[in-house]
């Protein structure tokens, strides 16, 4: 697998500084996220095979975002189109995942497909779910330290997209704090500014599903330092104390 992303990965690295540069960002977040993926795992005492599906699909979560640095030059799903769905078809069309059997590549697929989703399919159940929470939590926690270390130093990410929004704001805006005061994960269509994007990024805290994954975001630390960039005004205060306080509420198992 990691051989097939390597040689993936070469189709996209043009002479074009930006789009090298978001595939050079993509590339090391899969890698992470892959790493961190068997860091969750390994707490889950899964099956050795299981464990290994789940870093298979952690590693190929993001295959839909080369295209998409390639062709649209932007990371914004709304005008590039939904890179997990996309992901999936890349992965099936070039039999990436033939070694496997049927139900363990239907699993992979499902995580790739449904990692960006604002929640997985109700009826996501079994290997597949187990899988798909575990690439979901690791691409949340790789996230929010890229834009954590992009707040503290966006010199060392130039070219790099990071935004989808370039309005400042003065305070979050109130479709976004009532979506945190509900404990749910913030709809992107509700951002407005940059505010309102960082506290979407917050309030991914309430969509994080193992005790591993709390730990290793506490002991990171990333969710303070984006935190601290917010605002001293009253919503974004309120945002802030709201996701904080839940990142020191793990699930119990």
């Amino acid at each position: 697998m990691e051989a097939w992303f390597d040689q993936y990965l070469g189709r996209f690295r043009s002479g074009e500084p930006r789009v090298r540069a978001n595939v050079d960002l993509k590339d090391r977040h899969s890698r992470r996220v892959a790493r961190d993926a068997a860091r969750i795992a390994a707490s889950l005492d899964l099956p050795e095979d299981e464990a290994a599906l789940a870093r298979i699909a952690a590693l190929l979560h993001d295959v839909g975002r080369f295209e998409q640095a390639w062709e649209q030059g932007s990371f914004d799903d709304r005008v590039a189109g939904d890179h997990g769905e996309r992901g999936a078809v890349i992965l099936a069309q070039e039999n990436v995942l033939g070694a496997l059997d049927a139900g363990d590549r239907e699993a992979v697929l499902a995580a790739v497909r449904h990692h960006n989703d604002a929640r997985l399919p109700a009826g996501l159940g079994g290997k597949a779910g187990r899988i798909a929470r575990i690439v979901r939590d690791a691409d949340k926690l790789d996230v929010l330290g890229v834009l954590a270390d992009f707040y503290a130093h966006p010199g060392r990410h130039a070219g790099e997209h990071l935004e989808y929004v370039a309005e400042e704001g003065e305070d979050v805006s109130p479709a976004v704090l009532e979506a945190v005061r509900g404990g749910r994960c913030v709809d992107i269509r509700d951002v407005r500014n940059r505010i309102d994007h960082k506290v979407m990024r917050l309030s991914w805290v309430f969509d994080l599903n193992h005790p591993r994954t709390f730990l290793l975001l506490g002991e990171r630390g990333h969710l303070e330092a984006i935190a601290s960039t917010l605002p001293d005004a009253p919503r974004a205060t309120e945002a802030k104390r709201l996701t904080l306080a839940q990142a020191k509420t793990p699930p119990a198992s």
